[in-house]
């Protein structure tokens, strides 16, 4: 599934309701973490994801619960990628780097405060709309902690429908075209998306892990 690239007004949205969102939940420390070369495995972009994912789970360790972010993927001019993201919490450096490295990370983070009142101003520079429309096809450029929702879509815009299979199963059937695989804190897979139809004609399928009772089922939406 490649994913379609942003237009300016979309850039320009994505940019305004990272703003809101930011101070409205005090994401006021700005954590930028970076990947060593020499480190990566594969997909550059699929590896930061890994690593980053295994972080949350140190971070859910550490503090008791799920912290708050968005996260944006930027890319150095080597290609390579890094993450601009807005925290609701002070980390010490030296922890962050000592995890982040080991988790397969690089050595270089860097996490400062941002005046929750200059946060548009501060985001201006550094998530600009030239930013959030650069990323190649098949990257996501933001993402966000569960309960963080930048761009909804309107209902009338969205299709449901329930499997009574197990999102595993799916998983396992259509693992050579999934993509955008999310894992929770603890690393379950909850959701991930694949591409039906013709090149010309394209609908997404995205399936995500609900519960009900004893059982896990997926819920599929078509988008």
């Amino acid at each position: 599934m490649a994913l379609s690239p942003l237009r300016p007004q979309e850039g320009e949205t994505l940019q305004s309701a990272i703003r809101e969102i930011a101070e409205r939940e005090q994401l006021n420390r700005f954590l930028t973490l970076t990947l060593d070369p020499r480190k990566i495995e594969g997909s550059p972009v699929r590896y930061l994801r890994r690593v980053f994912n295994k972080f949350r789970v140190y971070l859910l360790r550490k503090y008791g619960r799920s912290i708050k972010y968005i996260a944006v993927l930027e890319f150095h001019k080597n290609g390579n990628p890094h993450l601009h993201i807005l925290l609701d919490r002070f980390i010490k450096q030296q922890w962050i780097s000592e995890k982040w490295s080991a988790l397969g990370g690089g050595k270089i983070v860097d996490i400062k405060f941002v005046d929750v009142h200059r946060i548009s101003r501060y985001l201006s520079k550094y998530l600009t709309k030239e930013l959030l429309l650069s990323a190649p096809s098949r990257s996501r450029r933001v993402t966000t902690s569960r309960g963080i929702h930048l761009l909804e879509k309107r209902v009338s815009e969205i299709a449901w429908r329930l499997l009574e299979l197990s999102i595993f199963h799916l998983y396992w059937r259509y693992r050579t075209s999934a993509q955008d695989v999310l894992s929770d804190e603890t690393g379950l897979l909850f959701q991930f998306s694949i591409q039906i139809g013709s090149s010309d004609s394209p609908k997404i399928i995205t399936l995500t892990l609900v519960r009900f009772g004893d059982g896990i089922l997926a819920l599929l939406l078509v988008s």
